[in-house]
């Protein structure tokens, strides 16, 4: 009973000091203008995108046709082969 104790009395211990600690404020950026010298798009037809710095093109977000039926192959008895 005296361990239940002990570890009710950290528990609440360590949520009292998580309570009564004072946040971190963390310093934003201002927002004023759009140039914040980010990744450009190397084309001047492409938008900006506000990369962060050191990439310059936006991350491929390829996604196959998943509709697309898939071609099939078969053998016939005499070795030929025969898509569909």
């Amino acid at each position: 009973m005296l361990i239940s104790l002990l570890y009710t009395f950290a528990v609440l211990t360590i949520l009292a000091y998580f309570i009564v600690m004072p946040r971190r404020k963390y310093n934003r950026p201002s927002s004023e203008g759009s140039d914040d010298d980010g990744g450009e798009p190397i084309g001047l037809d492409l938008p900006d995108l506000d990369l962060p710095p050191g990439i310059s093109l936006p991350v491929s977000d390829f996604e196959p046709d998943y509709n697309k039926p898939t071609p099939r192959i078969f053998v016939r008895e005499d070795g030929v082969l025969v898509y569909s």
